[in-house]
């Protein structure tokens, strides 16, 4: 995942001190804070992170990441905008990773 080479994530009180967040796993909260690290600050709606991000940041089973992924998406502080995918026809390995928004950030443009 591509992210800006200096800068910082923005954690607001009120989102953090608040009931979603204190009611989330902790491999929940490590992969909010790295996809919101790919922020820039225009491209909400387009962070990329895909299950083979999501298992090599929790360093964890496909299966720990959807669930981890899913608790996200439950709790409303996520949202997929486009759909990952992977074809694996005649030996063609080609696959997209989803892109997410995170609802609690005003979307760029």
């Amino acid at each position: 995942m591509k992210t800006p080479a200096n800068g910082f994530i923005r954690l607001e009180r009120a989102d953090w001190n608040g009931d979603k967040w204190r009611a989330l796993s902790a491999n929940a909260r490590v992969v909010l804070v790295d996809i919101q690290s790919a922020f820039t600050g225009r491209n909400n709606g387009r962070l990329v992170d895909g299950l083979a991000h999501a298992v090599a940041c929790l360093r964890c089973s496909k299966r720990t990441a959807i669930r981890t992924l899913a608790e996200l998406r439950d709790a409303g502080l996520i949202e997929a905008t486009t759909p990952g995918s992977f074809h694996h026809r005649a030996g063609a390995r080609k696959g997209v990773a989803t892109e997410w928004r995170l609802t609690y950030l005003r979307s760029g443009k």
